[in-house]
């Protein structure tokens, strides 16, 4: 006589018995298919309060029976090392961070079909945003493992720093001058979340002035040039910045183009009126910002310059840099 299978169906005149549940459940278990996260964890995101993460991690995988590798990273540069060894092992790779970190584990999976999750642990979590609307960790924890996977445009530069040459990837923004020299300003203040940001805004915004640019830009209707004075540019990907800042209120990470917002020269009074309007993201209607939706630019600067990609800060940054949108370029799982 065959042993029973948990192929028979419920029915209204067939109860439900104790074996008949212990072999839905065996199946299920069975056909569930198994798959091997591996954690890259920055412990010293959000001015280091994402080490007190890690045992909730360490639960979360527990309790909810998933397998995974947590790597702990030690400085700057090692997410990227991490990231580059564990592709070839596993299919889907966790940034535990912030956006500095989800910046150096994506650099090795563009171009690949490894799966880039989020556990946004970081102060401002702008590239998150763009995947999920989550707010706690235990959700973006079960989206990491339960979410979609779809493909996601993604940013090049190509610049010179210090006098060297660098090619790098940017996923949420690229910032120039004024917001470059705010990331850089952020990475000493003691202030934690996005009072970061707001304080870094507030120092940088005393003494900073615009800079002489040329701009050449691809843009959806066709080539453009620019020459002026600019006081703050960004490019992005995403829509936020900073935690906050709207920079591109219309953006979306799949259309193919990247938006540029290019703020001219104004008078130091009128900072504040600025800030208040990229948060609320009214700026791209002013006549004083250049807004476009681009496939690429060149940008000529007249002086050297911070940049940061992703909140990641590059000094003396001269010359030209080359900006290009790489579509449908990384696999992300999101909403």
């Amino acid at each position: 006589m065959k042993p029973p299978t948990s192929n028979l169906k419920r029915t209204a005149s067939a109860p439900i018995t104790p074996e008949m549940i212990a072999l839905e459940a065996i199946e299920a278990h069975a056909q569930k298919k198994t798959r091997q996260y591996w954690f890259i964890f920055n412990p010293a995101a959000n001015k280091g309060k994402a080490k007190t993460h890690l045992k909730w991690l360490e639960n979360m995988l527990l309790a909810e029976h998933e397998e995974g590798i947590i790597q702990l990273t030690n400085q700057s540069g090692d997410a990227v090392l991490f990231s580059e060894s564990a592709k070839v092992k596993s299919e889907i790779i966790v940034a535990c961070g912030g956006d500095g970190t989800v910046n150096e584990v994506a650099q090795s999976l563009v171009g690949t079909e490894t799966q880039l999750a989020v556990l946004p642990m970081g102060s401002g979590n702008d590239f998150f945003k763009n995947i999920s609307r989550k707010k706690k960790l235990n959700d973006a924890f079960r989206l990491a493992v339960q979410g979609k996977a779809r493909k996601i445009d993604v940013g090049k530069v190509t610049f010179h720093s210090n006098n060297q040459s660098y090619s790098r990837y940017f996923f949420n923004s690229l910032g120039l001058g004024f917001t470059g020299a705010i990331a850089k300003e952020a990475r000493t203040s003691k202030r934690k979340g996005d009072l970061i940001y707001l304080d870094a805004l507030s120092k940088v915004g005393r003494t900073y002035s615009a800079t002489a640019m040329r701009l050449s830009l691809q843009t959806e209707h066709g080539q453009k040039l620019i020459s002026e004075s600019i006081f703050a540019l960004t490019i992005g990907n995403g829509k936020i910045e900073g935690g906050k800042f709207k920079i591109a209120p219309d953006a979306t990470v799949n259309d193919g183009l990247l938006n540029l917002c290019a703020l001219t020269a104004f008078p130091k009074w009128k900072l504040p009126i600025w800030v208040s309007r990229y948060l609320r993201g009214s700026q791209t209607r002013h006549e004083q910002v250049h807004y476009h939706k681009i496939a690429s630019a060149t940008i000529s600067l007249t002086k050297p310059l911070d940049l940061h990609l992703d909140g990641e800060v590059f000094e003396n940054v001269s010359g030209d840099l080359f900006i290009e949108c790489v579509p449908n370029a990384l696999t992300v799982i999101g909403e």
